[in-house]
């Protein structure tokens, strides 16, 4: 989806790429199939290959049976390895089981655990025979932890008509913040927010993003589009 370069264009490259599920599930098929993506090798197979028998310890803590190799974690017993994001965006690849799968969210949980949950919910070597019923199971699983429900919410507090629409100005401070507006009344409730520029030739970015006072939550652009002032 993006991934925040310099000024030349250059992307990062060691952290900061977005990436929706269903294109992290294309590069563990890549890795999957020994680096070959419709009948192109684009990996040479003596890379993954090294992938696959990871030798650096990287002692961590948590999980001390874990190897690193070529950007990914290997976990040797159980015979997988993965890719590994902030708060644990994980590409998980299994070579014997000849399966994939892609996690994303917010929490922190022991690999191995979850490699075990995987495989162990593995039936077959084969094809199982289609099951309908159980195919709409899943569906309507999928399509109930899919949908937003909204959270519980109180009464409007008095507050909230007396500081909508004010605006607030701050010195210099760690945040960079220089002015912020809550508009909590009307039909959308949003904030404007001032930034003090890096660089003094240059205007304060401005920019704003809904809020949700009804439960559910709200979400802004991607990458704000700054206003000049």
């Amino acid at each position: 989806m993006s991934w925040p370069h310099d000024p030349q264009g250059i992307s990062i490259g060691g952290y900061g790429l977005y990436l929706q599920p269903r294109d992290m599930a294309k590069i563990g098929y890549l890795y999957l199939r020994n680096g070959a993506w419709e009948r192109q090798q684009l990996l040479p197979s003596t890379w993954i290959d090294k992938v696959t028998h990871a030798t650096v310890n990287m002692q961590p803590p948590p999980e001390p049976e874990l190897r690193y190799s070529n950007l990914f974690w290997v976990i040797p017993d159980e015979h997988v390895y993965m890719a590994v994001g902030y708060h644990r965006q994980v590409i998980m690849v299994f070579p014997d089981l000849d399966i994939l799968a892609v996690t994303t969210g917010r929490g922190n949980y022991p690999f191995s655990k979850l490699a075990d949950y995987i495989s162990s919910s593995v039936e077959s070597d084969t094809a199982l025979p289609a099951d309908a019923a159980s195919a709409k199971l899943l569906a309507n699983k999928i399509l109930d932890v899919s949908t937003e429900k909204p959270a519980e919410v109180g009464a409007t507090p008095k507050m909230t008509a007396l500081i909508s629409g004010r605006v607030y100005r701050f010195a210099r401070n760690a945040l960079n913040v220089k002015s912020l507006s809550l508009i909590l009344t009307g039909p959308q409730p949003h904030y404007d927010m001032e930034i003090y520029a890096r660089d003094a030739t240059k205007s304060d970015p401005r920019f704003t993003d809904p809020i949700g006072l009804d439960g559910l939550y709200r979400k802004g652009e991607l990458n704000h589009i700054f206003r000049s002032t």
